[in-house]
């Protein structure tokens, strides 16, 4: 998934599949491997998922309104999970099923709001980003991960560290009150 994204897969769903398309040449050594074993990456590629339920395979009639707050990067959490829910995220706004309000950053690393605004750029929103501005998980985390600064040496991005975000709990209050009482969804 990192050698994925910092080579400029983009995921995008359709009713019936997921497809992973590039335009570009996969690097190996974003993997831990020599990059002059640098191999074309077949694009596009779907998997298929299961076809939709009865009534489920239209949009709602309202989208949701929803809030993505992430671990991305680096912190405790030494994965790239959120990197695929915020694309996720964007794919369900894009078929009308969610209105993207926010993303929050709650990890540490300052790269990581970069990242987030990579990737809300690509899906072409200007989504508002929240970075964490306590102390304790400021303090304690672990490195971040390679794919960050891979990611932000290769696409452009409006915000490049969580300096130019806004403050979560701020943005968590404006995003909240932006949604109605009752109306908005939390995904972390």
């Amino acid at each position: 998934m990192i050698a994925l994204l910092a080579q400029g897969l983009a995921l995008h769903l359709s009713e019936r599949e997921l497809t992973f398309a590039s335009a570009h040449q996969h690097d190996s050594s974003l993997l831990g491997g020599a990059s002059d074993n640098a191999a074309p990456v077949a694009a596009p590629v779907a998997v298929p998922i299961a076809a939709p339920v009865a009534g489920i395979s239209k949009p709602p009639a309202t989208p949701v309104k929803l809030i993505v707050d992430t671990d991305m990067g680096g912190g405790a959490c030494q994965d790239v999970d959120d990197v695929g829910a915020l694309c996720l995220a964007h794919a369900l706004a894009d078929r009308g099923e969610a209105e993207l309000l926010a993303v929050m950053q709650n990890t540490a690393p300052p790269a990581v709001a970069g990242v987030i605004s990579v990737i809300n750029n690509y899906y072409g929103r200007n989504v508002p980003i929240g970075a964490y501005r306590g102390s304790g998980v400021l303090d304690s985390s672990p490195a971040t991960l390679d794919y960050v600064e891979s990611v932000l040496v290769a696409f452009p991005s409006p915000i490049r560290n969580n300096g130019q975000a806004t403050d979560a709990v701020v943005l968590y209050r404006q995003g909240l009150a932006a949604a109605g009482p009752r109306s908005g969804t939390l995904s972390s």
